[in-house]
């Protein structure tokens, strides 16, 4: 698999280490270049990206799609393609996603390695906005009486990996059963997260398009 480099790296050629520059492109294994599209300092050809996909894999898409991305996405026999008005699991692994998040296509395969270890992978929502500042008094208490304590981060329920297995489609049901009229999907997510207790890999704030912390 052929990237792009976007910062100097040190790539084994040959038995031997090489160094390559910002902006090279060099050859190197599937693994190794989701590890590194994930920390952002490689980049390949979007048509590229669906090769690093494996069978199975799929989006459920539950929003409006900007056309300039669906028919992309679509050019893979690699990448299943479901419209829905909720979340739900229609492939062994099914990214949800919804379209007012950026979907960077380099992350797709990503985030599926994920599931090879994990049973769920999403963003957080935020790094200082926790459970305590979302929703009203009735929604504030209904969560804290399932998970005890609200001084948890939420996740970005916009944008998740998941595993279809018995423990995730009951996640999947009990975030459903859970919602109540108007009420912000972070916090009934977070309620059935207590509940079944998945494996969930809590992934940078970034991947959903946010700033992550910035040093002075």
């Amino acid at each position: 698999m052929y990237v792009q480099l976007k910062q100097p790296k040190q790539i084994e050629r040959f038995g031997k280490p090489t160094q390559f520059k910002a902006g090279d492109w060099a050859d190197i294994g599937e693994q190794l270049a989701k590890q590194w599209l994930a920390d952002g300092t490689v980049h390949i050809p979007e048509q590229k990206v669906t090769q690093l996909l494996s069978s199975g894999c799929g989006l459920n898409i539950t929003g409006p799609v900007p056309p300039t991305i669906l028919p992309r996405l679509q050019e893979s026999d690699r990448l299943g393609i479901t419209e829905s008005d909720g979340p739900g699991l229609p492939y062994p692994q099914t990214c949800i996603w919804n379209p007012a998040v950026v979907l960077r296509p380099e992350l797709l395969p990503v985030g599926f390695a994920q599931l090879n270890t994990w049973q769920v992978a999403c963003p957080l929502w935020d790094y200082s906005e926790l459970a305590c500042h979302m929703g009203n008094e009735a929604e504030k208490e209904r969560t804290e009486a399932v998970i005890r304590d609200l001084r948890v981060p939420m996740y970005d329920t916009r944008l998740m990996w998941v595993r279809r297995c018995g423990d995730t489609q009951r996640l999947i049901d009990t975030w459903k059963a859970g919602r109540t009229e108007g009420e912000d999907d972070k916090l009934p997510f977070l309620r059935a997260l207590y509940q079944v207790k998945p494996m969930i890999l809590a992934l940078p704030v970034t991947w959903a398009g946010k700033r992550g912390p910035e040093r002075n």
